[in-house]
């Protein structure tokens, strides 16, 4: 049967155990219960460089469902537009050099965002421009 405050109690008593990573935890019920875990395309658990990111917009097979490692409003405001604006942002505020590094594109609609600081990009700003996923 199911039992939510069970579920609830096993997490939360594994959220103790490290240190309140919430996806570990349940991770560790998983196993616990030996419950089949398997990958699922378009969920991305690590902070992606930007070259990856915008791969991931563009596969066409798997849709992006989620991104990790959102720490700030301005990333969650950058994705909402990202995925529920028509059409673009006024974007004419960025140069074309700066749009590489701050805007990105999904089905047609370009955003970007607020500043250069990578603190507001919802993706790795380093400076290895290479896409390798891990």
């Amino acid at each position: 049967g199911v039992d939510s405050a069970a579920l609830l109690a096993d997490q939360m008593r594994n959220c103790h155990k490290c240190g309140g990573w919430a996806d570990v935890a349940l991770s560790r019920v998983f196993y616990e219960r030996a419950l089949e875990v398997r990958p699922m395309e378009g969920v991305h658990g690590w902070r992606l460089k930007k070259p990856c990111f915008d791969d991931s917009l563009a596969d066409m097979d798997h849709e992006p469902l989620m991104y990790h490692y959102i720490t700030s409003e301005t990333q969650m405001q950058l994705l909402h537009m990202l995925f529920t604006a028509k059409t673009s942002a006024a974007v004419s505020f960025v140069s074309q050099l700066a749009r590489e590094e701050r805007c990105a594109t999904f089905h047609g609609s370009e955003q970007c965002s607020v500043s250069s600081s990578p603190a507001d990009m919802p993706w790795d700003t380093t400076a290895d421009k290479t896409c390798e996923q891990r």
